[in-house]
């Protein structure tokens, strides 16, 4: 079984010794502030990271926009995302934030990133209307990193924004990584079935579950994919509609 207790997930970041030297902190003089441990994996989602390190260190996001309505045909999804990034990126550095709510503040701002990212690559409104240059990938093997769908998934991280996930869109990716290989055709459809809407990844998901074959080994590698693709993707369908609910006046 692939799901994990996201209480477990520890924070990979010493907050004692960046409290150390943040009171000082002038972001136009610190651009790899917020260079932590993202991996963009694709040319696209590469360009995207540079140029949000570059817009927060410089406190100026106008070439990030500019490259948005450039690249992307639908764009309203990540603008949300950057809005929000642009915005706390400010408020971090005003003189009246406390230290410790600084270092929240920067934690905040990474875990923004990452779902930008994660839009670009598995929002497929998003993802099938860019170029094959853009989607290539930089490296060709990539290790899947499961701290990332825990801390997506996770309401606190997300609190308060309109993209924040819900209790039902939560039960839903936990449904799908209780998946286990060995369940079988009908006992992951009951799964799956369970839910009120009828989810396109999902139903791709189980044409390919059926597909999988190969020895042991190269059994597991495929499933584990094909359930950290299809957890991706519905995070940024949710994202998506969550962004659409909440914005509508």
């Amino acid at each position: 079984m692939v799901i994990k207790n996201i209480e477990n997930q520890k924070c990979h970041y010493n907050q004692k010794v960046f409290l150390e030297n943040i009171n000082e902190i002038n972001p136009k003089q610190n651009e790899n502030l917020f260079n932590f441990d993202i991996v963009a994996n694709t040319f696209i989602c590469k360009k995207y990271y540079t140029l949000l390190n570059q817009s927060i260190s410089s406190l100026n996001f106008n070439s990030l926009y500019k490259n948005m309505k450039e690249d992307f045909l639908e764009y309203e999804t990540l603008a949300h995302i950057a809005n929000e990034i642009r915005l706390l990126t400010y408020k971090v550095f005003k003189k009246n934030y406390y230290s410790n709510q600084i270092f929240e503040g920067v934690l905040k701002i990474k875990n923004l990133i990452q779902l930008f990212l994660n839009q670009i690559r598995y929002d497929a409104n998003i993802w099938l209307r860019l170029n094959k240059k853009q989607r290539k990938q930089i490296k060709t093997k990539e290790q899947l990193n499961w701290n990332l769908v825990f801390m997506l998934m996770d309401f606190r991280v997300f609190n308060n924004l309109p993209y924040a996930l819900t209790e039902y869109q939560r039960d839903i990716l936990k449904q799908i990584l209780s998946i286990r290989i060995s369940d079988s055709f009908e006992m992951i459809k009951s799964k799956l079935f369970k839910i009120r809407n009828s989810f396109l990844a999902l139903r791709i998901f189980m044409l390919e579950r059926e597909g999988l074959n190969g020895n042991d080994k190269k059994l597991n590698k495929e499933f584990e994919n094909l359930i950290f693709a299809t957890v991706m993707q519905m995070i940024a369908i949710f994202v998506r509609q969550n962004i659409r609910l909440n914005t509508l006046h």
